[in-house]
């Protein structure tokens, strides 16, 4: 690898097969899913019922 085209140790990609990895400073790493913490991912715009606010 080239220097210049080094990633910065926490980096993140994407695989040919949709695989998020993470660069670790030494090689390119599988990143591991966090722990369901049982509350679903609000987005931006979303109230806790799932309703877009649109204000």
């Amino acid at each position: 690898m080239n220097p210049e085209e080094r990633p910065e140790p926490g980096s993140i990609r994407l695989t040919a097969d949709n695989e998020v990895e993470r660069f670790d400073g030494e090689d390119w790493r599988p990143y591991a899913q966090l722990p369901d913490d049982g509350h679903e991912t609000l987005f931006r715009g979303e109230d806790e019922s799932g309703e877009q606010d649109r204000a």
